[in-house]
């Protein structure tokens, strides 16, 4: 039974809905009319509660905090609860508030029971067994005091309805309340008499088997004889529980754990209270728990949880798990990182204590490590490693752990690839989630390209005037080694390179290479001449580069260059007196033979031309060549008479000159006035 004090502080209360794998708790309304759970008092609704009468407010409380049990416990035969509410005792300064124990069968010695020779609750019973011992039966049986809040009975408190809510500041929790006195129904009970020490019929119960006196040195309850065991519900301080799943998550408290053994403390009042004693946490402990003797504020229920855990109940929990690389594809050769995530999301307060975690690598992963940190209280059994994983975590309610791994993806590999972890829980706790998580990526093949030497057209042509033009060049793959491409020009008269040889090593072989050609100029009227840039062959100690020859690349160089003949103007006029008069004669470009041209004057009586031939070669043919004509005189007097200097066709093996033809040149003979003089000698 749970006794409250006269002033109590308000607590948080939680409500859980019963999920579909958790246990079925049944709430039987054993009131008769108009009492208890059948009050017809008209209410007001209040948090979480929507009933309108006093007796429905109350049982719609009940059965939530019924459903609180039920969400964590796992059973596969369902909890009935007698329950019922009437006047028990109670005054101004203090009261029972309610009771509840096991009802009906308590088994021993049953098929699969953990521990022979040892009193099982009936709930605790069935649930291991499977079906129901004693169908006449209720497993649990529940009375609470009706007169809360009543003159003469805590007439300043009084019982606070609400679900999944605070209680308001002066009442009391009935929904916590009925959460400890179910927690005695199902198990959280000594059978053993607090008073006499004696075992029932003589043989220990569940619980009382991890009741441990510590003084003056630890030993079982099982242990003791009853005079011991009288003795020590009264050791204040000594009495201890020593199952493994509460002193897994002891050290949550900061008060209450015995100053040797660090296990926590039962209450052991140093004056027996009957009910109370044994079978209640101890009062002292920090964080308050829901189990303590006294109703306190704040209750926390992971200790009463584990506790549960410790006498054969199986709980459950969504302890979530996934497994992710972030990517539906990825390339073969590429590094990748997975995460790992393991979260505890209740809804009960129950610590998930060295669950295994197991990744076994695929094959196709390589140079794999990883790190594991745990968050809101969680932690990592190793916190690297390198390889498959193959440790383990502690999961608090709410905690979080966190697994990175880094890895490489084999580069021949491609297909599926699939990672699997898988979370093994503790033999007592069941996952409502999976407990596995596989990541599927798809892996693509790189197709690595095969060796070869990529080069670019000419950008263009280059020119008799110094145009220049690039092309570039470029490995196909990733060379071993390096590889050196020697360059030169098949004709340097026509173009030349800025560079003789290329080298591409694993580090640039794929950053393409400019290689610049410039024209180069000569003075023939050859044409636009072709001609070549010559890729020698690879020089390289990688065997798929070695001597591989790569395109040569076909180049024209414009020609600026026209074959002709220039002839300047006359530098005057020619005179009967003998004056000259001179022009200059020059080819236009570079001849490839000499070239002869004839001159001659079409009026030797009005001039005459020297010299008669100019000859051009490919040394002097653009030094202008003087020619000189010269007046001839007659004997009459006949004015000035044009006249021509006329270029004969030149005459040269070079196709381009032979036979062109350039213009004459006009000439003006000046006449010389003529007077006949006739003397006479004045004599007859």
């Amino acid at each position: 039974m749970i006794w409250a004090k006269a002033l109590i502080a308000v607590f948080l209360v939680g409500f859980v809905f019963c999920q579909a794998q958790a246990a079925t708790v049944i709430v039987n309304n054993t009131n008769v009319a108009g009492e208890g759970f059948n009050d017809p008092t008209p209410v007001g609704p209040v948090a979480g509660n929507p009933a309108t009468t006093l007796g429905a407010q109350r049982l719609a409380a009940f059965q939530a905090a019924a459903n609180e049990w039920g969400a964590m416990l796992v059973s596969p035969v369902t909890i009935v609860i007698d329950a019922r509410m009437t006047s028990l005792d109670c005054s101004q300064y203090g009261a029972i508030l309610g009771s509840a124990g096991p009802t009906g069968y308590i088994a021993r010695d049953f098929p699969g029971a953990p521990a022979p020779a040892t009193w099982f609750p009936q709930a605790l019973a069935n649930s291991i067994r499977g079906f129901d011992i004693d169908t006449d039966r209720a497993d649990v049986s529940a009375n609470f005091n009706q007169d809360i809040g009543k003159p003469g009975c805590l007439e300043s408190l009084g019982w606070s309805y609400v679900i999944g809510a605070d209680a308001p500041d002066g009442t009391l929790p009935f929904t916590d309340t009925v959460i400890h006195e179910i927690g005695h129904g199902l198990g959280f009970l000594t059978f053993a008499s607090t008073y006499t020490g004696e075992l029932l019929e003589g043989y220990s119960d569940q619980y009382t088997r991890f009741l441990t006196d510590e003084t003056p040195t630890p030993v079982l309850w099982t242990a003791l004889n009853n005079a011991e065991r009288a003795a020590s519900a009264t050791d204040t301080g000594q009495l201890t529980w020593s199952g493994p799943e509460v002193t897994n998550v002891a050290g949550i408290l900061s008060t209450g754990r015995h100053a040797t053994s660090g296990r926590v403390r039962m209450y052991a009042p140093g004056d027996l209270s009957g009910g109370s004693s044994v079978s209640h946490w101890d009062s002292v402990l920090t964080p308050n728990e829901i189990m303590e003797h006294s109703l306190q504020s704040n209750n926390e229920k992971l200790l009463t949880n584990h506790l549960m855990l410790d006498i054969g109940w199986k709980e459950m929990l969504a302890l979530a798990v996934t497994h992710t690389d972030g990517q539906d594809s990825i390339e073969a050769g590429s590094a990748t990182t997975y995460g790992i995530s393991i979260s505890n999301n209740g809804p009960g307060d129950i610590t998930v204590v060295n669950a295994s975690v197991d990744d076994t690598m695929p094959a196709e992963l390589t140079d794999v490590t990883w790190t594991c940190a745990g968050s809101a209280g969680a932690s990592c059994g190793a916190s690297n490693g390198a390889g498959s994983i193959s440790t383990t975590v502690t999961v608090p309610l709410g905690g979080v752990v966190t697994f990175a791994i880094d890895a490489k993806i084999s580069e021949g590999f491609s297909g599926l690839l699939s990672n699997t972890v898988t979370v093994g829980m503790p033999a007592n706790i069941q996952n409502t989630v999976s407990s596995v998580a596989t990541d599927n990526t798809t892996v693509t093949a790189v197709v690595e390209p095969n060796a070869g030497i990529t080069v670019s057209a000419i950008s263009g042509n280059t020119t008799e005037a110094g145009g220049s033009a690039s092309f570039s060049v470029v490995l196909d793959s990733q060379p071993s080694g390096s590889v050196s491409i020697g360059l030169s020009s098949n004709d340097t008269t026509e173009g030349t390179l800025t560079q003789s040889s290329l080298l591409f090593t694993a580090g640039n072989w794929n950053s393409a290479q400019q290689v610049t050609v410039t024209g180069v100029n000569d003075y023939v009227d050859d044409g636009n001449i072709a001609y070549g840039i010559i890729t020698a062959a690879a020089s390289s100690s990688d065997s798929n580069y070695s001597f591989m020859n790569a395109n040569d690349v076909a180049v024209v160089n414009q020609d600026n260059d026209t074959a002709g003949i220039t002839v300047s103007l006359i530098s005057g006029d020619t005179s009967e007196a003998g004056a000259t008069a001179t022009f200059t004669m020059k080819l236009n470009s570079e001849p490839t033979a000499d070239v002869m041209i004839g001159l001659t004057s079409d009026d030797t009586t009005e001039g005459t031309v020297l010299p008669d031939t100019l000859t051009f070669t490919s040394t002097n043919w653009s030094t202008p060549q003087e020619v000189t004509v010269t007046g001839v005189d007659d004997a009459e007097t006949d004015g000035d008479v044009d006249y021509s200097i006329v270029t004969a066709p030149a005459s040269s093996d070079d196709s381009k000159y032979n036979s062109l033809n350039s213009a004459d040149v006009s000439v003006t003979n000046l006449d010389v006035v003529k007077t006949d003089l006739i003397f006479s000698s004045g004599f007859d």
